[in-house]
């Protein structure tokens, strides 16, 4: 009888033992993704962020560490899994090099799995050839009741080259305006062959495509205040690109065809009113101008 108790016992704890390991293993991971990118005016390069094994996490806060030498001007993109959610980003940067953002919702909905985020940095003209680290620091979450959840991170990198270097030498040899021109005139030869083609078959009925329609969450803001821009009726799980004074970004719809990008305007940020739009490569189509007041 003793030895069947004893057995028993070593079995309880073993069970107990192996089920401690079990939940220990499922830590929450944050990670930042690779990518890579070429040097060059305008450039851009786009870093997911990514959440695994996440059970009660219902908010977040940290810090993303970037090389300010190489990358600049970090925006933060909601994935529409973390929209479904019902959650929000809010983001600043507090220092040269350091991207500050937090993710909360008034709700108690747990955060996605999978790609919550983008992370799109400006590529300095002047950036040397090979990889920067990007790294996460002052990571803290907490669950539905306030409480802290353990988190675990993941470092990501981008790795960056230089335009190819015949392209860069024809690039300051030939003005814009002449290839432009050029372009122009192959193009307006393939219009003209293609309509002599087209007078051979018979007419189609055209389809008319729908714009695309873009809205901001606030018409007048004020530096420093957060503002939402959003997007529908694009193309589905696909790149756009949006279009505001100075450059542009890209921007990864839903499966719905629809976006939704979190900006906050710096504490500096002049007066006016700021336009922009979407132009979706794929349908070929264009979105009216959205604004918004600077006061």
């Amino acid at each position: 009888m003793k030895n069947k108790t004893k057995i028993l016992i070593t079995a309880f704890i073993l069970l107990v033992g192996f089920k401690s390991v079990s939940q220990a293993q499922a830590v929450p991971i944050l990670s930042l993704g690779s990518a890579e990118g070429t040097i060059g005016v305008g450039a851009t390069i786009t870093v997911p962020l990514i959440m695994s094994s996440n059970d009660s996490a219902t908010g977040f806060n940290l810090d993303i560490n970037y090389d300010s030498n190489a990358l600049g001007n970090p925006i933060i993109s909601a994935s529409q899994s973390l929209v479904s959610a019902e959650k929000s980003i809010s983001s600043s940067s507090p220092l040269n090099g350091v991207f500050r953002m937090i993710v909360i919702g008034l709700n108690q909905n747990i955060i996605p799995e999978g790609e919550i985020a983008s992370l799109t940095f400006e590529i300095n003209s002047d950036a040397s050839d090979g990889s920067a680290n990007l790294s996460i620091s002052n990571l803290n979450a907490t669950n539905a009741n306030g409480e802290s959840v353990l988190f675990e991170s993941q470092n990501g990198s981008v790795k960056l080259q230089e335009k190819n270097i015949i392209s860069s030498i024809v690039d300051s040899i030939i003005p814009p305006s002449v290839t432009q021109a050029v372009a122009q005139i192959v193009s307006n030869d393939k219009s003209s062959e293609n309509h002599k083609k087209k007078k051979k078959k018979k007419k189609k009925k055209k389809t008319k495509t729908n714009a695309p329609t873009v809205k901001t969450s606030n018409s007048i803001v004020r530096p420093g205040q957060t503002i939402i821009q959003s997007g529908s009726g694009l193309s589905k799980n696909s790149w756009v690109r949006l279009y505001f004074p100075g450059g542009s970004i890209p921007v990864k719809t839903s499966s719905l065809g629809s976006f939704s990008v979190s900006y906050t305007l710096s504490a500096n940020k002049p007066k006016g009113t700021y336009n922009w739009y979407v132009i979706d490569t794929a349908k070929k189509t264009k979105s009216k101008i959205s604004s918004y007041t600077v006061r």
